[in-house]
């Protein structure tokens, strides 16, 4: 496959997987009800599924925006707006959804996912970045004649 080609088919295999995500996340808001596991009353259940799900879409959408060169901020931010606008959606289409109705405590325990989701991916990229450079360890201090060559280029160390 060539160069050019393999540039285009990422951005849309992330894509895909990002939309795949989403459709899943509408298609238990299609559902009447939603499966409890044994021993979580509705109220965890509802508060963990939301988080959970938002979480990792937060992590895709902020995926696929740096299959388009975005990074630091602006792809921090864009990532959680889409992912909390994907949420307001999907609160809508549940208005619509007999046995459902769309809540805004559940558009906000979305957001506190998107955000807990990428502060993780944040983090995680950070560190695999300090490690990849070797700077885990912070650097031990100058030693006096050290110290002196990097305060006073051309003094030769006569330590």
């Amino acid at each position: 496959m060539s160069n050019a080609s393999n540039l285009v088919l990422r951005p849309i295999a992330r894509i895909a997987v990002a939309i795949g995500w989403m459709g899943l996340i509408f298609l238990v808001s299609a559902r009447s009800t939603v499966p409890q596991p044994p021993g979580l009353g509705p109220v965890v259940t509802s508060n963990l599924g939301h988080f959970s799900v938002y979480f990792v879409l937060a992590i895709l959408v902020w995926w696929v925006l740096g299959g388009f060169g975005l990074e630091g901020r602006r792809r921090w931010l864009l990532a959680i707006a889409l992912a909390v606008l994907y949420g307001v959606s999907d609160e809508w289409h549940q208005s619509f959804v007999s046995g459902r109705q769309p809540d805004p405590l559940d558009v906000i325990v979305d957001a506190v996912g998107a955000a807990c989701g990428l502060a993780t991916i944040s983090w995680t990229v950070r560190r695999m970045r300090s490690t990849d450079e070797g700077t885990d360890e912070p650097e031990p201090a100058p030693t006096a004649g050290e110290s002196r060559r990097r305060n006073s280029p051309g003094i030769a160390d006569t330590t």
